[in-house]
């Protein structure tokens, strides 16, 4: 899937802030595609596990923007 953030897709502020600043760590690192698991250890590492936990892939776009 791709990192940047569904803005259509309703989802929790804390939640919203964590991705965006992941979609801002992958653009920044020339990463264009992440795995859920990548992206729920990011959260975890970052912010906490109860966050990790509640991410749904439904957030993200599901491939790439070319």
């Amino acid at each position: 899937m791709s990192p940047i953030v569904n803005t259509d897709v309703k989802m929790p502020k804390a939640m919203f802030d964590a991705l965006s600043y992941h979609e801002a760590f992958c653009m920044g690192s020339c990463i264009d595609t992440v795995t859920t698991e990548q992206v729920k250890q990011f959260l975890s590492q970052r912010f906490s596990q109860k966050l990790a936990d509640q991410f749904d892939p439904k957030y993200l776009f599901s491939s790439p923007i070319a």
